[in-house]
């Protein structure tokens, strides 16, 4: 009797087509009857059609790539941060070198006095030929981390022709100048006494003979040759850059020997600082800040309009940009 029953009712099941289930009449399908109802309605219809067009014009026309649109947030988060930790190498580098070339700067000029005395083309020789060694030391072991820029005007420079980052900038002329704060200090409480009091030992100043006018217009024009041989050389194309640090180095020796008897050849504003920190003597320093900022925008700017080629200097910012 129930193997009869068993088998009629397989037979039933294999014949006939499944079985609808009646959703309506159980209370805890009927929701799902009703979506599926709404779902066939013309205007649900409609609208999950017009959504659906709206989200894949939106998605086939972002510029962003498909794997990388989720987690933008996060993404640009650790962009940013990788940005600082790139930066990092740099800054310390342009920290350690202006600190290096204001010890060494600010040492050779003191000692340079005092072995000279009132021999003033002594003392002017002594002072040419520490820089000539120092400059193209520091700038070669620089160069490959930070570009050894060890001057503010250098880096302005950079930026207002858009080589380099504002940020990027701002950060090294930062470093700069605490560098070469720790560099004068260290210079002046090395030395002994009697170099540390000697005129000229290390500071800026206008001498007695000359004016605050021609000191201003001997810095700018310094500076504006300075750039100049920066611009041209250092960010060369055609293999000038790998003889920069003996150009720059020539650039700074030949301004200490026409510009230096009219403004003590500055041309670095961080170098000025910071000597002046470490002394107190603050008289005229507004003209280290302002005449080679001026001179080095003046260089930059004509250069990059009128000199160097359109195809490098789009070349570099392109650098820059993608950096």
């Amino acid at each position: 009797m129930n193997s009869q029953m068993l088998s009629s009712s397989m037979q039933r099941c294999a014949v006939a087509p499944r079985a609808t289930v009646r959703t309506s009449a159980c209370p805890l399908l009927r929701p799902v009857a009703q979506m599926r109802g709404l779902a066939q309605h013309p205007h649900a219809k409609a609208f999950t059609s017009y959504t659906q067009t709206k989200l894949h014009a939106q998605l086939t026309s972002s510029k962003t790539p498909r794997s990388s649109r989720r987690g933008v947030c996060v993404v640009a988060a650790r962009s940013e941060a990788a940005i600082d930790e790139e930066d990092t190498p740099k800054i310390a580098t342009e920290f350690i070198t202006q600190a290096l070339f204001n010890y060494f700067s600010c040492s050779a000029v003191a000692i340079a006095t005092q072995v000279g005395g009132s021999n003033a083309a002594l003392v002017t020789f002594l002072m040419i030929a520490a820089h000539m060694v120092l400059v193209p030391l520091i700038a070669y072991v620089g160069a490959p981390a930070s570009g050894a820029h060890f001057n503010p005007i250098i880096t302005f420079s950079f930026m207002i022709t858009g080589i380099m980052k504002v940020k990027t900038g701002i950060q090294y002329i930062i470093a700069q100048c605490v560098g070469g704060v720790l560099g004068a200090y260290a210079a002046f409480n090395l030395l002994p006494m009697s170099k540390q009091v000697n005129e000229l030992a290390g500071l800026h100043v206008i001498p007695g003979d000359h004016t605050v006018t021609q000191a201003f217009m001997g810095e700018v024009f310094a500076s504006f040759l300075f750039i100049w041989v920066i611009m041209g050389l250092v960010k060369s194309k055609k293999g000038w850059g790998q003889f920069g640090p003996f150009a720059i180095a020539l650039g700074i020796t030949f301004n200490m020997w026409i510009t230096g008897p009219i403004s003590s050849n500055c041309i670095n504003p961080a170098r000025a600082l910071g000597p002046a920190v470490v002394t107190g003597f603050w008289e005229h320093h507004w003209v280290w800040w302002t005449a080679p900022f001026l001179g080095a925008a003046l260089a930059a700017k004509l250069y990059a309009k009128y000199v160097m080629p359109k195809d490098q200097l789009k070349e570099l910012r392109a650098e820059v940009k993608a950096a």
